[in-house]
C-alpha cells in the first residue's frame, strides 16, 4: 500500500540497470582473472589447482567457461532488449549454456530480461487483480479454492453477511494478470496446477479450511 513496488519513475530504473550492469561486468572481470590465473604458472591458483585431479581442473575450467558464457547472454540480452530463451529440460542437469540461450529450442520460454528496467512489472496495482481500480487499488483480491461437484473453483473471498455461514476453503490464492507477467516471461498455461492465472498461497491437502475471526481481520487489511 505504501508503494514499495509501485511504479517508480524511469530515471530510478535507469540507474538500477546501470548498476545492474556494472556488477556483471564486475562479476566478469572476476571469473576472467580466475580463469587466467588457473592456467598461468607463476599464480597461486595455479599452484593450488595443481594438486587437484587433471579432470577437477577441466571441470573447474569449464565451469567458469560457462559462467562466462551466460553473463554475456544476459547482458546482451539486457542492453540489446533481447529475448532469451529458458529451456526447462534443461533444469534438472545439463550446462548453464543449455539453461539460457539466444535460440530458441522447443519448450522454452521466451523472457525479455530487460522489461525489468522498462516498466513497473512488480507493481500488484498492475500484476495482481486488485479490489478498487488499478489507478486507485484498494487492496489484492484474495480467492479461495472449493470443491464443488464438478471440480474445484477459485472463488473471491467475500466476507459473509451475519447469519450465513463461512464457506470453507481447500486452499487460498491470488489471481496474476498473466498479461502482465508475460511482458517478462512467457509463462505456459500448463505450470498452473490449481488453475489458469491463480497462484496459491497455502493448499490444505486434510480437512478443509474455516475462516477466522482473526483471518478476516487479515483479509480485510490485505484486500481493503
Amino acid at each position: 500500500k505504501a508503494g514499495f513496488l509501485g511504479n517508480r519513475n524511469q530515471g530510478t530504473r535507469d540507474a538500477s540497470k546501470a548498476t545492474f550492469l556494472a556488477a556483471i561486468d564486475d562479476l566478469t572481470d572476476s571469473l576472467s582473472l580466475f580463469e587466467a590465473d588457473i592456467v598461468d604458472s607463476s599464480t597461486l591458483a595455479y599452484q593450488a589447482s595443481a594438486m587437484l585431479d587433471p579432470d577437477a581442473v577441466s571441470m573447474i575450467l569449464e565451469s567458469l567457461g560457462d559462467a562466462l558464457a551466460l553473463l554475456t547472454t544476459l547482458r546482451s540480452s539486457i542492453t540489446g532488449s533481447g529475448s532469451l530463451f529458458i529451456n526447462p529440460a534443461a533444469m534438472n542437469g545439463g550446462s548453464i549454456t543449455d539453461l539460457l540461450s539466444k535460440t530458441p529450442v522447443e519448450g522454452a520460454m521466451e523472457c525479455k530480461p530487460s522489461a525489468l528496467w522498462s516498466t513497473d512489472i512488480f507493481n500488484p496495482a498492475r500484476l495482481f487483480e486488485v479490489s478498487g481500480t488499478k489507478s486507485n487499488p484498494t487492496g489484492i483480491k484474495l480467492y479461495g479454492l472449493i470443491e464443488e461437484k464438478d471440480g474445484k473453483v477459485w472463488k473471491e473471498v467475500v466476507r459473509p453477511t451475519e447469519g450465513t455461514p463461512s464457506p470453507k476453503y481447500i486452499g487460498s490464492g491470488v489471481k496474476i494478470n498473466l498479461d502482465r507477467v508475460r511482458e517478462l516471461v512467457n509463462v505456459p498455461d500448463s505450470v498452473f496446477e490449481y488453475g489458469i492465472g491463480f497462484i496459491p498461497l497455502a493448499i490444505h491437502y486434510e480437512g478443509l479450511l474455516k475462516i477466522s475471526s482473526d483471518d478476516w481481520k487479515l483479509i480485510d487489511w490485505l484486500s481493503k
